[in-house]
């Protein structure tokens, strides 16, 4: 990956499939390493397209991250 990643500073959410054929499991944790603000969630039963195998599941997780960072940044702002 080339060195864009450590200026790419907003919250990023990267789901992944663990049986992912095509980007294994150890890729990912290398993108996210990369990038100073990455959260990974792995769908157990997720392949390349989590958001095909679980909607409910893939849903719950991105909603729930813009959740906890809406949060965090409401309590940021009214500490100012």
């Amino acid at each position: 990956m080339a060195d864009f990643g450590s200026e790419i500073i907003v919250p990023t959410l990267i789901i992944a499939g663990k049986q992912d054929r095509c980007v294994p499991l150890p890729n990912i944790e290398y993108l996210a390493s990369k990038l100073k603000n990455a959260q990974i969630e792995v769908i157990p039963h997720g392949s390349h397209c989590p958001h095909l195998d679980d909607p409910p599941l893939v849903n719950e997780l991105i909603s729930n991250f813009i959740r906890k960072k809406r949060n965090a940044f409401s309590k940021k702002k009214n500490n100012l």
